[in-house]
């Protein structure tokens, strides 16, 4: 009759340690796609600024050719 509970803890021990395996991969999973995302944040930041600084580029480039209001062409901004 020992043989059976041999067998039986074995299963026990084979069940826990595939839960500990699967547990690992999900977490190498989670980290995989934290990294994946923290570099398409940084991508997306970057892609923000540069788009930003284009704008103010155009915005000061248009300022300059052709004032919109002579509000603007006086400098007189309510502050």
């Amino acid at each position: 009759m020992n043989h059976w509970l041999d067998e039986k803890l074995a299963w026990l021990v084979v069940a826990e340690r595939q839960q500990k395996l699967e547990n690992r991969r999900l977490l190498n999973t989670f980290g995989a796609m934290r990294d994946n995302w923290a570099f398409t944040t940084h991508l997306a930041l970057k892609l923000s600024d540069w788009l930003i600084a284009t704008g103010e580029r155009l915005r000061m480039r248009y300022e300059k050719t052709a004032p919109v209001s002579t509000w603007l062409g006086n400098g007189k901004f309510a502050r």
